[in-house]
């Protein structure tokens, strides 16, 4: 339960627009808190949210109780459209830092709210969540510790420069485990947020001050077959050992998500008019040198990329797309067009996670059900079946980039999205016609006015007919994805969980040339 949990929902851009933010100061606890913070936080310079910490303790000795609620607010601009989120964690542990329960809550636009809960029993975790009636097992790892536990590990081992410090948070949001390897470096100066008295007036003024510097770098997480690596964020304690500055990596971003330790007015201080904002999803666009024309239906291309640093896989590997003729970190990238399926009707069938209902690709939905059966009707032949499905999605969407993260049936409901909403809904629907299927990232070649040729992330679904995995598109649902769709090594919705990776590369995409 560890901030880690803002990087695993921000380096997917799901953001929204948030429709009644919670009023924790009604939930605050009378009783003196073990701990309280404040947190502004900082994009490019530009305030973009906060967040509140709070830690009361109920009972004493064996028998207490260490509860931590943490509510972190951001507003931040997504191609165009300004958007905000509302994230609260909560967890029950010992003084020991022994979980008992955890628990997380989004509140995203129009998406309904999305709700998690982990209860520990012994050497296994009971999870629920608002889009599941059941309620699954997940084994538990004892070495996990609670969220205090984290927020203090430093001061409570008394760390200096050269200590390595390990921890083990579960994070709802996988549902799983990550392993935090954090070393303690040297006291450097930074800037923080102080308030001072100019002119009778109170403001806000950054000062230089001496803290000692954590580089805290998760370990990868195993998706499915694919290691996905985390970014790593850096941590500035106090005196006291406690953090007061926090940075974290934001893949595809030169500038990285600051956090810093304030006072509540501070913290709460409206941030610029929404029109200034930095745009996340510009950002994370990478330029092309040269035009393709007619980009959904070329059939080859080659791009020529240089990374900023060495990444080792980036794309994807295999009948699609080629590496060759690397050399330091540059690279070309061979992509092919493949829009036919498989013809192996012996071929083994992928494992049952492509083809099971779960949290966010919930294929047993009754909506979906129904949906699904209106379309296909009769058709038997998979391929067929998931053609059907793409056409009928990208007809009946209307498409919106200010909206989160939603379930699949959530989107069957709204029927208004971006890539992600539609992919998220033809992968279920695929399912529910009994077709395996699974969504994909990566990037994809576009052009807009006003502006040069650029990838941008992109979102779509791959669906397993005869042997092999083919691609399909619902945003434009032309039977199949082109060359221009690169993809990164990384699948959603596998094993109920949804990975998110942006674009690491921060690198240039040179000439290209297409057939």
């Amino acid at each position: 339960m560890t901030r880690f949990a803002v990087c695993l929902i921000l380096l997917f851009p799901i953001l929204a627009r948030a429709d009644e933010p919670v009023d924790k100061e009604k939930e605050k606890p009378a009783v003196k808190p073990l701990l309280e913070t404040w947190q502004a936080a900082y994009f490019e310079g530009i305030k973009v949210g906060h967040v509140h910490t709070l830690v009361t303790q109920d009972g004493v000795g064996d028998k207490a109780r260490i509860h931590s609620l943490r509510t972190m607010t951001l507003v931040i601009k997504r191609y165009g459209s300004v958007v905000a989120l509302e994230i609260e964690q909560t967890c029950v542990e010992s003084s020991t830092g022994k979980v008992f329960s955890l628990g997380l809550t989004q509140v995203i636009g129009k998406s309904a709210k999305v709700t998690m809960k982990g209860k520990v029993e012994g050497k296994v975790v009971l999870l629920e969540t608002s889009a599941e009636e059941a309620v699954r097992k997940a084994p538990w790892d004892d070495e996990v510790i609670g969220l205090y536990a984290q927020e203090s590990i430093f001061q409570k081992k008394n760390s200096k420069a050269g200590d390595k410090v390990k921890l083990i948070s579960y994070e709802l949001l996988l549902p799983g485990t990550i392993t935090i390897q954090s070393t303690v470096k040297d006291i450097e100066t930074v800037d923080r947020l102080e308030t001072k008295q100019v002119d009778g007036k109170t403001k806000i003024v950054r000062t230089p001050t001496k803290l000692l510097r954590v580089d805290a770098v998760p370990d990868a997480i195993k998706v499915g077959e694919t290691e996905v690596k985390l970014p790593s964020k850096a941590i500035w304690l106090d005196s006291k050992l406690m953090p007061v500055r926090e940075q974290f990596e934001m893949p595809g971003l030169k500038t990285p998500l600051t956090m810093y330790t304030t006072t509540k007015d501070a913290a709460l201080k409206e941030g610029v008019a929404p029109d200034r904002l930095p745009d996340w999803g510009l950002n994370i666009s990478i330029p092309v040198k040269q035009t393709i024309d007619n980009p959904y239906r070329t059939t080859e291309a080659v791009y020529k990329i240089t990374l900023a640093e060495k990444i080792p896989n980036v794309f994807t590997k295999d009948r699609r797309q080629e590496i060759r003729e690397e050399k330091d970190n540059t690279f070309e990238l061979v992509v092919k067009a493949v829009r036919a399926p498989g013809t192996n009707d012996k071929a083994k069938t992928p494992a049952k996670e492509y083809y099971e209902s779960n949290v966010y690709i919930d294929s047993d939905d009754t909506r979906i059900k129904n949906l699904t059966r209106a379309v296909v009707r009769k058709e038997t032949d998979d391929w067929k079946k998931a053609l059907l499905l793409e056409k009928w999605v990208h007809d009946n969407m209307k498409v919106s980039t200010a909206l989160g993260f939603p379930t699949a049936s959530q989107v069957a409901k709204d029927l208004e999205g971006d890539c992600r909403q539609h992919a998220l809904l033809l992968a279920a629907m695929c399912r529910s016609a009994g077709v395996p299927s699974r969504t994909a990232i990566g990037l994809i070649y576009a052009r807009e006015e006003g502006r040069s040729p650029f990838f941008g992330f992109h979102m779509w679904v791959q669906v397993w007919v005869k042997g092999r995995w083919i691609a399909l598109d619902a945003i434009l649902g032309q039977g199949g994805v082109a060359a221009t769709h690169t993809r990164w090594p990384t699948t959603v919705g596998t094993s109920r969980r949804r990975s998110r990776r942006c674009c690491r590369s921060r690198g240039r995409w040179g000439r290209s040339r297409s057939r």
